[in-house]
């Protein structure tokens, strides 16, 4: 199940500027884009109740393959244990 991002949502952005405490000078879009996909692909999971399933999954894909992105990690994830 590949990753949905809702581009320019604001809210979700806000919220998790807000809960990592970071300022918004830091933020660039790409990062806003890539943290929305990343809450977006923890959401999901956490629907189905694999979040640790898909964060396992994520974390050994990138123990093996350093290039890989946190996003495709959790894409790989997803797709494995969300059907």
């Amino acid at each position: 199940m590949p990753l949905k991002g809702k581009s320019g949502s604001k809210v979700i952005n806000l919220m998790i500027m807000e809960e990592l405490d970071i300022e918004s000078e830091w933020f660039c879009a790409e990062t806003e884009n890539e943290l929305e996909s990343i809450y977006n692909a923890l959401n999901i999971s956490k629907e189905h109740g694999l979040q640790t399933e898909v964060i396992w999954s994520a974390m050994n894909l990138l123990k093996c393959d350093h290039k890989v992105s946190i996003v495709s990690a959790l894409d790989f994830g997803l797709s494995e244990w969300v059907k």
